[in-house]
């Protein structure tokens, strides 16, 4: 698969199968999201791989708690998947923004190869609202980033709409005057 490929079959699966990734993709795709580049190649992440039955129902029930139709939807997910990644925040010298920036690039190389290898994933930021709680389910001092769900799919979503391009940029090019 191309790259461009990828990034047109991208999407956020909520709904999966009970088919097994396996752990050598598993290791691809955060392979993949650790070669994201990083501010000051800071690499201000670090994750936990959930694929224990348990962990993933405590977290779910943290959400559940919340009484939010989007988040309950959220646990739901999360019970579903296959494979959760915890992502927490590794503590450096980086701003909040750039740390932040830098995890998204991890988390988006891990969507990319995970739709290379026909796997279906949702990035989570709802897990959020129950951080404290997560942290000391992992026992964690370091901050909650985001979560990634990751399962094969069983509803493929289609397409969102996508603002038109032009709508988006201005291009300032040399023949622009002041």
């Amino acid at each position: 698969m191309q790259i461009q490929d990828a990034i047109e079959k991208r999407r956020s699966v909520r709904h999966f199968t009970e088919q097994k990734v396996s752990e050598e993709d598993i290791a691809r795709i955060l392979k993949a999201g650790t070669l994201a580049p990083s501010a000051h190649n800071q690499q201000p992440w670090f994750i936990h791989v959930v694929e224990n039955e348990d962990l993933k129902e405590q977290i779910a029930d943290q959400l559940e708690q919340t009484g939010e139709e989007g988040i309950q939807n959220t646990a739901r997910i999360i019970k579903e998947a296959n494979v959760l990644f915890v992502v927490f925040e590794e503590k450096t010298e980086l701003s909040v923004k750039m740390q932040q920036q830098s995890i998204g690039a991890l988390m988006e190389n891990m969507c990319l190869e995970a739709t290379e290898l026909g796997i279906g994933s949702l990035w989570i930021g709802h897990i959020l609202h129950c951080e404290k709680e997560v942290q000391k389910i992992f026992h964690e001092k370091r901050k909650v980033a985001c979560a990634l769900a990751l399962g094969y799919t069983e509803k493929f979503p289609s397409p969102r709409p996508r603002k038109n391009l032009k709508d988006m940029i201005k291009i300032h090019d040399e023949e622009e005057s002041e």
